[in-house]
């Protein structure tokens, strides 16, 4: 192993690793797939029960796999091997797919068990090319960088993903053999990807290998206790809720029945604005990071968002635009401070305690994750019980306000309150750049102290 020098992390090294993050979601996308294959496969309800418990229990197990990985030691660090492995395993399961996508009627208890296989897999990995992000950027100048990079490049990647799922519902659903050709196709990608990814040839610093290995529940504990963590828990939570309310509200025009050919033409525009906008916005935040302070620049972004939750494209559907460009600088703003944000907590974490613990938050993250994934199903069913816009008739002359009102002015209000609660979290936050500089200077001499006794032994 060697150390390493974050001054000299190329951008395209930095797109190696993203290369991580597009492998993961091109899996989720393959077990998603083949769980369409169980649905279409008529597979008894008890298969699919016990599939849906298998990955909440996964994923509820997410804090307990970060906390395995940093307590791992081996020569080759700590995430490495476990990267190796969920990957190398990984491409074994997407290979195998092939097989599925051919024969589904008549392996369905192997298909069950490449999907549970499989999910436990991509929560593994997904803790451990994070928890590498914190590890390998330690100045706040690179982890912005770095970030900027990663989420352009995932969200490029989830663009595809989506055109591919709406050909894949559009087109293909109910057409075994394209569902079949479509399946293989997917996994073909990941598993270059995957190869490409693991042998990117990133390095842990063995520094972290001298770090005292911490018990679960006592990992759980500390990670806890940490009072900034807990606040950007609920800023996650309540920002990534009100995401999808602020969506509905701005594209409901662009879902009306009564939408003229016009506003036809811009519901299909729309759908590459969206993805633009946010990346040029992620780089604008980035840019305007070198002369303003990285914590009124969010509080900023989530003042956007709220200008953006207006209801201005029931007036227009041309109103739609503005709007989501207002909603992209807010978001934009959130995906790239956040990361900053908690590996500068995770930082302070081993100031305070000497041991670093990138796993452990990183797993409590993506397991706060699914409950905030819950919590939004069950309110989006809530919403729907108690309304349903009317059946469309063509003889009758129908209004935004009335074919849509009710369900969004609820979206509009619990957006709203989301929005205003995140400001108000923010302002307790601590961290702000200054600060982050200074932990960043303190940790980064903690980790020389470390080399130098690493040295000398």
């Amino acid at each position: 192993m060697s150390t390493i020098n974050v001054s000299r992390i190329s951008t395209k090294q930095i797109l190696l690793y993203s290369l991580g993050f597009v492998y993961i979601a091109l899996s989720v996308h393959v077990w998603s797939n083949l769980t369409s294959l169980l649905f279409m496969e008529g597979s008894s309800v008890l298969y699919l029960s016990f599939a849906s418990l298998s990955f909440f229990l996964i994923l509820c197990l997410a804090p307990v796999f970060g906390i395995l990985s940093d307590n791992t030691r081996s020569s080759d660090g700590r995430r490495r091997p476990w990267i190796q492995v969920t990957v190398s395993i990984g491409l074994v399961l997407l290979v195998l797919s092939w097989v599925v996508n051919l024969f589904p009627y008549e392996i369905v208890i192997p298909l069950f068990i490449i999907l549970v296989v499989g999910y436990l897999l991509s929560t593994i990995l997904n803790i451990n090319t994070r928890s590498l992000f914190s590890e390998m950027f330690l100045r706040v100048e690179e982890r912005l960088k770095a970030n900027a990079i990663l989420q352009t490049v995932i969200i490029i990647a989830n663009f595809a993903l989506f055109f591919a799922s709406f050909t894949h519902i559009t087109f293909i659903y109910d057409n075994i053999v394209l569902l079949m050709i479509f399946g293989i196709s997917i996994s073909t990608v990941g598993i270059i990807t995957g190869i490409l990814f693991a042998k990117s040839g990133f390095q842990e610093d063995e520094i972290f290998l001298t770090d005292a290995k911490v018990p679960v529940k006592e990992s759980i504990k500390l990670v806890l206790k940490d009072r900034d963590f807990l606040l950007l828990i609920g800023l996650n939570v309540l920002l990534s809720l009100s995401f999808d309310y602020i969506s509905n509200i701005i594209s409901a025009p662009l879902n009306s029945p009564t939408l003229e050919p016009p506003g036809e033409f811009l519901a299909s525009i729309f759908v590459f604005i969206r993805p633009l906008t946010t990346i040029i916005f992620i780089f604008f935040w980035r840019h305007l990071s070198k002369t303003r302070d990285i914590k009124h620049n969010l509080k900023m972004g989530i003042i956007f968002l709220i200008f953006s939750t207006l209801p201005l494209s029931f007036l227009s559907p041309f109103l739609v635009i503005p709007l989501w460009i207002l909603n992209a600088i807010g978001r934009a703003a959130f995906l790239l401070y956040n990361f900053v944000f908690i590996s500068s907590i995770i930082d302070s974490n081993e100031i305070e305690t000497k041991s670093r613990r990138d796993g452990t938050f990183f797993g409590v993250l993506i397991f706060l994750g699914i409950i905030t994934l819950l919590i939004n199903t069950l309110f989006q069913l809530f919403t729907t019980m108690f309304y349903n816009p009317p059946i469309f008739d063509p003889d009758f002359e129908y209004t935004l306000l009335s074919f849509f009102g009710t369900q969004y002015f609820v979206y509009f209000i619990v957006a709203i309150v989301f929005l205003l609660l995140s400001l108000m979290l923010l302002k307790r936050f601590n961290y702000n750049t200054e600060k982050i500089k200074e932990v960043e200077d303190k940790v980064i001499e903690i980790h020389n102290q470390k080399r130098e006794e690493l040295n000398k032994s």
